[in-house]
């Protein structure tokens, strides 16, 4: 019985439900990642073109102070910064999501070892209910019985009785 309470409560298609949604989780966060590090390169390539030109931007080919420039390579700076922080997060993320799926699997191969377990009992509710009413049955048989043997001794006693005084 407790094992049927405990698949019931995570039984492995639940888990594997689980599991799922956690790949699927896995799976966003690495995309994020992804985008997260090509965001980066992006930046410290766009960063380094800024600092090698001299007084046009390579993008637009405007004219371009050492102060605006210094000023870009800030705000771009800042960028990455947000990102790596944003990357440091999604990694993780990643970790505790893959910590978790290990725990599902875990939890996984305990469920199918009892879903496998309470198979091999087979219908141990019912045996145990019949052998309740069997025990039952044969205790009032018993109880009967016992009343039976009483009555034959007594009637036994009174024959006996009778048979004294029909001898005396």
């Amino acid at each position: 019985q407790n094992i049927e309470k405990k698949l019931k409560r995570s039984s492995p298609k639940k888990i594997n439900e689980k599991i799922l949604e956690k790949n699927i989780s896995l799976d966003k966060e690495k995309g994020n990642l992804y985008k997260l590090k090509s965001k980066i390169e992006d930046i410290e390539e766009t960063i380094k073109k800024l600092e090698d030109v001299e007084k046009k931007c390579p993008l637009c080919d405007q004219g371009l102070t050492e102060q605006k420039k210094n000023k870009i390579v800030k705000l771009k700076q800042a960028r990455i910064d947000r990102a790596i922080k944003s990357k440091d997060i999604a990694l993780k993320n990643i970790e505790k999501i893959g910590r978790d799926v290990f725990k599902l699997n875990v939890s996984l191969k305990e469920a199918e070892r009892m879903e496998t377990q309470l198979l091999g009992m087979g219908n141990v509710d019912g045996d145990l209910k019949s052998s309740e009413f069997l025990v039952k049955k044969l205790q009032l048989e018993i109880k009967n019985l016992s009343n039976e043997d009483k009555m034959l001794d007594k009637n036994t006693s009174l024959l006996k009785e009778q048979f004294e005084k029909m001898e005396s």
